[in-house]
């Protein structure tokens, strides 16, 4: 008799009854705790003197209640200025509008989250905003014009040169279009209502590798146009091979915004890489695994352009360091490997939610979430 027994979100056995042999197997999956850890999204809703703040918990990791706010302060100054703590007890997106800012002024900004006895904290990317000018008044004011009737979304930043950009507007695709040779793109979204909607933007390079989803959440105001700026896609990511000998070269490559910093991040232990975009966008770098145990590891990348504007990392590309591993991969959201997409995928699927494993994070981001559980409803089964 073969018994197999998976340690998923509850025990699920699997029996089978060959005719002349008794095998019996156990295959258990250990959990590796993770700290809390938070996104910083774009700023919206900035005035002369206040503005919004946006973040999202990604993850509590083991905490059962985590502080999550804000830090802000003008640029070059070296003091923080931070929001009141809220207390979050799952992975949320949030938000604190702050007031009292100076006019025509920038500003730098960052989530953050903080846990245990004795406190600690972790930070997202920081990202900058500015603030409007005063307008002097006109001369001889003509009469007011009616408030806009069109409710609309502009949307700008950078991608890659030629990169074909997919608008998603709450799951859905919006628009599709093309970023120019510097790798800007603009686009505008009116087929829009008042309200909370979610955005997400991927990217596809000239090789047809894909980007993860960059996501935010914004609230758009009726017969008003709401613009959100400063967009920078994460770049795409390749590996010429997922197994490796220790101490040969790993090429790693992809395509980013002309001539920006690729900062590369090898795990585990972590181990990071800097190289720089060449003019089409395209960046490598060839990594010695020398330093690197056998075994599994991991890599991803983010980008800065010339002008400072940071990406989030890219997806999270798995590798294996010996001579007969291979790298996990589960394609069409069959964990468990059955030739079926269903509730013990499910199952599986929320054992790890919130955590990261190469298996069930299919956008490979860096964590099992709402983009996986999609992708895992696209291709079910029953």
């Amino acid at each position: 008799m073969i018994l197999i027994s998976v340690l998923i979100f509850s025990p699920i056995l699997v029996f089978a009854q060959p005719p002349e042999s008794q095998v019996q197997i156990s295959i258990s999956v250990i959990v590796e705790s993770q700290e809390p850890l938070v996104t910083t999204y774009p700023a919206t809703g900035i005035e002369i003197n206040q503005a919004t703040l946006q973040g999202t918990l990604t993850t509590l990791g083991p905490e059962e209640s985590v502080g999550v706010f804000f830090q802000y302060r003008k640029k070059n100054e070296t003091e923080w200025q931070e929001t009141p703590r809220e207390t979050k007890t799952e992975p949320t997106v949030f938000s604190r509008t702050i007031i009292g800012l100076s006019e025509n002024t920038t500003y730098e900004f960052r989530a953050g989250v903080e846990w245990g006895d004795p406190l600690q904290q972790n930070f997202g990317d920081i990202l900058e905003f500015t603030t409007s000018a005063v307008s002097p008044p006109p001369p001889s004011a003509p009469p007011p014009a009616p408030p806009p009737t069109v409710t609309r979304v502009i949307l700008q930043g950078l991608a890659y040169p030629l990169a074909k950009i997919t608008v998603l507007v709450d799951g859905k695709v919006a628009k599709i279009l093309t970023a120019d040779s510097l790798a800007n793109f603009k686009t505008e979204i009116t087929d829009i209502t008042a309200g909370v909607w979610s955005f997400g933007l991927w990217a596809e390079d000239k090789e047809g590798r894909r980007s993860i989803t960059f996501s935010f959440i914004i609230t758009v105001s009726a017969g008003m146009t709401t613009t959100v700026t400063g967009i920078f896609i994460p770049p795409t990511i390749e590996l010429d091979k997922v197994n490796v000998l220790r101490g040969e070269t790993l090429n790693i490559f992809g395509q980013t915004a002309p001539e920006s910093k690729i900062e590369i991040s090898i795990e585990s232990p972590e181990i990071i890489k800097t190289t720089k975009a060449e003019k089409t966008g395209d960046w490598k770098y060839p990594f010695d695994t020398s330093p690197l145990d056998e075994g599994s590891h991991t890599t991803r990348a983010k980008a800065e352009d010339p002008t400072g504007l940071k990406s989030s990392y890219s997806k999270v590309l798995a590798f294996y360091v010996g001579k007969y591993g291979v790298a996990e991969i589960c394609p069409r959201a069959d964990f468990n490997k059955d030739g079926k997409t269903n509730l013990v995928d499910f199952s599986i699927m929320l054992y790890w939610w919130g955590k990261y494993n190469p298996c069930v994070d299919q956008n490979m981001d860096g964590i099992v979430n709402l983009p996986d559980f999609s992708i895992l409803m696209y291709y079910w089964t029953g």
